[in-house]
């Protein structure tokens, strides 16, 4: 049974002579496996030191069928499965994941590291779709029998048969199993057994694949999964197990040392992550949040230019994460933007980017908006209320630039309300 290590974002991972999920130590063989997966991935995902790697960013799961890390938000919540279940449920409200609220209830995230709650709920929602059987589809064969059925196609006929009446060249329509998403499912099933660490997973897995003994797997490609449209037959139920299959094919990187060792990763982009999960609370609670207020997401608005070449060709584009308009004159009031980084206290300007301030102060001139908010994930020692850093010598209005942070240290998705409470005190500034 394989071994998961657990860590947060920015924790060191000791590299050493044996792996260790307690001690956080992995080996070297293990480090250079993660390399090149890093490398074929092209993404900064650690920080790399002579004996140590840390996670940076990325949080999820990755590894081989011989050991996994996961990597978890650096959440202030004193335990590691209550930074579980809140990356579950911030992943599902950011639509990051095809999961509904009620599928985290179901989940033990006190035992089972983040892959396994994915595969539970892909289990759960496989076994209960095939109660009435794997789906079926009409496919069109078109081949030279020996016998008639069908439709004869007369010019084939004719080129290839016009000497041998023993054979027909027809096309029918055969009600088959083997289809392209029976395959995905097959392929993703074995993929599962090898990487699961829990035993029960791994025999339901097994179960669920006698359905599809009569499927061949090996004809799925990862890159089908981006250009397969699903039959008309398909139930709903189908459609979201079809979209859990994307999620485990995520960041599929084959056959790194040419051999069969592969290693897999589910890995989200924390900045991406949290900039969606602020939009769609904003959005599905838009009427305790506004109050009559309109707002659009950088997911609906136009984008403008800061600047124009001779040409007149927009250059630099602007493209807040959160803009709150005055319902009548439609012009914007404020502007909100995420960013997904713990402020220190003891850093100069609580480690606040330049480049970020610099940013909102752009903003607030092209928007001709007189606040502008940077919205922070919330560290234990910072207070909620942060300073007001402002220009008051721009000629048309003064700038504020608004610093705040949210605080996500609260057991969901139970206490969304009080994150809700904090998103209404930032909306009306």
């Amino acid at each position: 049974m394989l071994s998961t290590l657990s860590v947060r974002e920015y924790e060191p991972i000791i590299i050493g002579n044996r792996f260790s999920k307690q001690e956080k130590i992995i080996t070297r063989q293990q480090a250079n496996l993660i390399e090149k997966f890093e490398i074929k991935q092209g993404k900064s995902i650690f920080k790399w030191g002579s004996n140590k790697v840390t996670p940076q960013q990325w949080v999820g799961v990755f590894g081989t069928s011989d050991f996994q890390i996961e990597v978890l938000p650096k959440l202030s919540l004193d335990n590691i499965e209550n930074i579980r279940r809140n990356l579950i449920y911030m992943l599902t409200v950011a639509k990051e994941v095809p999961l509904r609220v009620q599928d985290i209830g179901r989940m033990d995230t006190t035992k089972a590291p983040i892959l396994e709650c994915f595969i539970r709920i892909f289990i759960d929602k496989l076994s209960n779709a095939i109660k009435t059987g794997i789906l079926h589809e009409y496919r069109v064969i078109e081949e030279n029998a020996f016998f008639l059925k069908g439709k004869l196609i007369v010019p084939h006929q004719i080129r290839k048969n016009l000497l041998n009446r023993n054979r027909f060249y027809v096309s029918y329509d055969e009600f088959t199993s083997n289809n392209i998403l029976n395959r995905i499912l097959k392929a993703t099933i074995v993929k599962l057994i090898k990487y699961s660490s829990s035993s029960q997973n791994i025999k339901i897995l097994n179960s669920l694949s006698t359905y599809f003994e009569n499927i061949n797997e090996l004809e799925f490609s990862v890159t089908d999964l981006n250009k397969t449209q699903l039959p008309r037959t398909a139930s709903k139920c189908y459609k979201e197990i079809f979209e859990m299959c994307k999620v485990f094919w995520k960041d599929e990187i084959p056959n790194l040392q040419g051999g069969s060792s592969q290693l897999f990763g589910i890995l989200f982009d924390m900045n991406v992550l949290y900039e969606k999960f602020v939009q769609n609370l904003l959005i599905g609670n838009r009427e305790l949040l506004f109050e009559g207020r309109e707002f659009k997401t950088n997911q609906l608005q136009n984008y403008r230019y800061l600047l124009r070449d001779q040409n007149e060709h927009g250059a630099f584009k602007l493209k807040p994460d959160i803009c709150i308009m005055n319902k009548g004159s439609g012009e914007v009031d404020s502007i909100i933007d995420t960013k997904w980084k713990i402020l220190n206290s003891n850093k100069k300007n609580l480690g606040i980017s330049q480049n970020d301030v610099y940013q909102m102060y752009a903003y607030a001139r092209e928007y001709k908006c007189g606040k502008v908010t940077l919205l922070y994930p919330q560290n234990e020692e910072i207070p909620f209320t942060m300073p007001i850093y402002s220009n008051k010598n721009y000629i048309h209005n003064s700038i504020e630039v608004r610093v705040k942070t949210l605080n996500l240290n609260y057991k969901l998705p139970h206490e969304i309300d009080l994150i809700l409470e904090q998103l209404k005190q930032v909306v009306e500034g």
